[in-house]
C-alpha cells in the first residue's frame, strides 16, 4: 500500500515528497522493524518512544509517526497510539464496517450468555467471533488464555 492511500484512509494529511513510498508493513517496535514499514513510536510511563525512531529508520522504516518532530520523514501527531489504531484499522480496510458488535454487561452470566449468543448467531449461519475472559474464539480456532483459571475471577477481558 502507498504511503498516500494509507495516511489518507486513516484520516492523515501527507507531505507531497512522500506520496510515493510504499509501505510493506506497519511496527510499533523499533527492535522487530523490517525494511519498508511504518513505524509507530509509541511512548511508554518512562520513555519517549520518538527517541526510537533512529533506530527504525535504520533498520530499514521508511516513515514514522511520533509524538514529537524528530529528523526523517516523520508525521507528527498528538496521540500516537491512536494513531496506530487508525492506520491499523486503515491498514486491514477497515474490517469493523461490515461487524455487527454485540456486548454483554452484567455480573454475572456474561461468559454463559455470550457464548449462548454465539452458538445461536453460527447456527443461524452467521460467523461469530467471542472474547471473553477464558477466551478468546474465531469460528474454530481458539486463543486460551495461559493463566485462565486466575482470569476467570476477572469480570471483563
Amino acid at each position: 500500500m502507498f504511503l498516500r492511500e494509507l495516511l489518507r484512509c486513516a484520516g492523515y494529511a501527507l507531505p507531497a515528497k512522500m506520496a510515493d513510498v510504499e509501505i510493506k508493513g506497519i511496527s510499533s517496535d523499533s527492535r522487530t522493524v523490517q525494511p519498508g514499514e511504518l513505524f509507530v513510536a509509541i511512548n511508554g510511563l518512562r520513555y519517549d518512544a520518538s527517541r526510537f525512531v533512529g533506530e527504525a529508520f535504520q533498520k530499514g522504516a521508511v516513515f514514522a509517526v511520533c509524538e514529537r518532530f524528530v529528523e526523517g520523514a516523520v508525521l507528527v501527531v498528538e496521540n500516537a497510539r491512536e494513531a496506530l489504531a487508525r492506520l491499523y484499522d486503515a491498514w486491514y480496510c477497515h474490517p469493523a464496517e461490515g461487524m455487527t458488535l454485540i456486548g454483554v454487561t452484567g455480573t454475572n452470566g456474561k461468559t454463559s450468555t455470550a457464548t449462548m449468543l454465539c452458538a445461536i448467531l453460527e447456527h443461524a449461519g452467521h460467523r461469530c467471533g467471542l472474547i471473553g475472559t477464558v477466551e478468546c474464539r474465531l469460528g474454530e480456532q481458539r486463543l486460551i488464555a495461559p493463566n485462565r483459571d486466575r482470569l476467570a475471577n476477572m469480570t471483563t477481558p
